[in-house]
């Protein structure tokens, strides 16, 4: 393993936009509030007031009319019974048949990796190719981090420091409102403070990379809630003051994410679904295979680009992350460009052939 000795991040100012931002990326100031907002309100449901019989007058029928009277209600009472249990079992089967397509529409929208392979991620080789390409870039500071989705086996090169992780910490923030969703303390149609659902916002910070979604949902959640759900799931280098994480401990999220050990698979399906139509694909999306499929996210500020994805060819799926940033002044989008790619089509042609 290669790590090069770096000069600390920038302090991340909450409340400065990149000076020179990427002309794709959202200026827009990141914002970091410590409050938790109001729960959805509920409205009542009316409540139906049970018919009145209808009966005759008692002084106007004879006994006859008594008579009619009670053996046609006991006739009335066995039709509206024999109608009930008619229609019981027929709701009943209509909402078997919908669930069972609902539970068969959701086993083939969530992808699935049964009986996957080990990517070989810790081979000799492949290392030594990506420290090649690490180090003929000696003008970014560059980490990788690869982990095997079948076995959890990791390997990562180059800086292993924390960087800020710009956009990527997105996924963060998702993951740890799907897990309110999950658990029943949070929904997807609520709205949030900028007057969209949680969904709209969730959709729109993920593949367009909105910043004001983004904000909108962290209000929500509370920084110290993210807090705690990232080192709940083992994140230990997350600082949320800075935006500041590890590229191994984004590997692990998505790790996990993948393997269905943080969300449930309606949940899991969702934000796989988002990242699988995430933008700025220039970098590692642009360098995948035809055929195989990659869910991503990328994060660029003036002075760094970082991507991270999960890539699956159906027999074989790891987790590649690229963190990088420019030693000193801007970004070279071009260059970076170019290393994305060459480290993405190595891992893909030693790990997926």
């Amino acid at each position: 393993m290669t790590k090069r000795t770096t000069k600390p991040d920038p302090v991340f100012k909450p409340t400065k936009s990149p000076t020179a931002a990427h002309p794709r990326q959202s200026a827009t100031p990141y914002r970091y509030s410590y409050y938790y907002s109001s729960q959805p309100s509920t409205s009542a449901r009316p409540v139906a007031k049970p018919a009145q019989a209808r009966g005759g007058n008692a002084s106007q029928q004879g006994s006859s009319g008594r008579y009619v009277g009670w053996w046609g209600s006991l006739t009335l009472i066995g039709i509206l019974t024999v109608l009930g249990v008619v229609a019981y079992g027929g709701f009943h089967a209509s909402h078997a048949r919908g669930l069972a397509k609902a539970q068969k529409d959701s086993a083939m929208a969530t992808p699935t990796a049964p009986q996957l392979q080990p990517a070989a991620v810790a081979d000799p080789a492949l290392g030594q190719s990506i420290n090649q390409i690490i180090d003929k870039y000696s003008y970014l500071q560059v980490g990788v981090v690869m982990v095997s989705v079948a076995d959890g086996k990791t390997a990562s090169y180059g800086v292993s420091d924390p960087y800020v992780a710009a956009s990527v910490d997105k996924l963060l923030s998702s993951t740890a409102f799907l897990h309110q969703v999950d658990i029943g303390q949070a929904s997807l149609s609520q709205r949030l403070s900028d007057g969209n659902t949680a969904q709209t916002d969730l959709q729109q910070m993920i593949v367009q990379s909105d910043n004001d979604a983004w904000s909108s949902l962290n209000d929500y959640l509370s920084y110290p809630t993210i807090r705690a759900y990232a080192k709940s799931i083992g994140i230990t280098s997350y600082d949320s003051a800075n935006n500041i994480v590890a590229p191994t401990d984004i590997a692990q999220l998505l790790y996990k994410l993948y393997g269905g050990k943080l969300l449930s698979d309606s949940s899991r399906t969702l934000l796989l679904g988002y990242m699988k139509q995430a933008n700025y694909t220039d970098y590692i999306m642009s360098a995948i295979p035809s055929g195989v499929t990659a869910y991503h996210k990328a994060g660029l500020l003036d002075d760094r680009v970082n991507d991270v994805a999960i890539i699956d060819n159906g027999k074989t799926a790891y987790v590649l992350v690229i963190f990088s940033k420019a030693d000193s002044g801007g970004y070279d989008f071009s260059a970076g460009q170019q290393m994305f790619h060459a480290i993405t089509a190595t891992t893909t042609q030693h790990l997926l052939n």
